[in-house]
This record gives structure tokens, C-alpha cells and sequence, in this order.
């Protein structure tokens, strides 16, 4: 699968499914790899990296999908794609980073991450820690 990831495919999917194979055989060894595609040209590898990233459950998976968001700045769809992933991540470190992003980033980006973590909704601590985090992005928007 790592041979087929460097070979390349026409097909954006058939990467992204060897992303996954390969973030699911040999995880910390792949990361990297995989991490690498994050600031690739083709947007397609790119969005599939990002999600197997995610559904890794890797807490270092984080740690790379918040550099592509430095990265990325409003770089098109790929900001929500890195919230989504991090979403699928499932670890304090990422939910940790999509409160910080509905506290302090864009609405768009804030209204995508709440969006993302509403998936949880049965955890009652983590919609907690969303609504705060909405209350605080309002009181900060309207005391300035």
C-alpha cells in the first residue's frame, strides 16, 4: 500500500483507502507519510490524508493536521476538511483544538467545528465544553 501511496493513482479514493490501510497497519511508522500529503498539489489526496489522519485516533495525527491549519489559512474547503478530521480523531487533543477554533477562529470555521462535534451529542461533557465555548465567542464579539 505504501508503494501504491508514492506510486500515485488518477483516483483520489483508492490513496485515501491506502492512507487507511496503511494508518491502520503500521500507524506511528506512517504518519509521517501520510502527513506528507497534507501540502500536496492535488486537492483530492490532499482531503483523504487529512481524513485518514483523523480517523487514526492518533493524538500525533493532531499535532499534524493543526500544522496544515497554519498552513492553510482560508486555502479554500481544505480548513473545514482539517476540522472534520480532527472531529474523526476522537482524542482530547483534537477536541481540545475545535473548542479553541470555535472560541477564536472565523465564523465559518467556528459554526463548521461546532457542526462537526455535534456528532457527539450524547457526550455531555464535550456539548458542554461547546456551548462555553459559544458563550464565549459571543461575550468577546460583543464586548468589542
Amino acid at each position: 500500500m505504501r508503494l501504491k501511496v508514492l506510486v500515485g493513482d488518477e483516483e483520489a479514493e483508492v490513496i485515501g483507502e491506502c492512507f487507511t490501510g496503511i494508518l491502520s497497519i503500521a500507524p506511528l511508522e506512517c504518519l509521517p507519510l501520510v502527513a506528507m500529503y497534507l501540502s500536496g498539489e492535488k486537492e483530492g489526496v490532499r482531503d483523504f490524508a487529512a481524513l485518514a489522519l483523523g480517523e487514526s485516533r492518533n493524538p500525533k495525527a493532531v499535532e499534524y493536521l493543526r500544522t496544515a491549519w497554519d498552513a492553510a489559512g482560508s486555502f479554500g474547503d481544505f480548513p473545514v476538511v482539517l476540522i472534520r478530521a480532527a472531529a474523526l480523531n476522537r482524542t482530547e487533543a483534537a477536541f481540545d483544538w475545535l473548542i479553541s477554533i470555535i472560541e477564536t477562529s472565523t465564523k465559518a470555521h467556528a459554526d463548521a467545528a461546532v457542526e462537526a462535534l455535534a456528532v457527539y451529542e450524547r457526550n455531555t461533557k464535550l456539548n458542554e465544553r461547546v456551548q462555553q465555548a459559544l458563550a464565549r465567542r459571543k461575550g468577546t464579539r460583543e464586548g468589542k
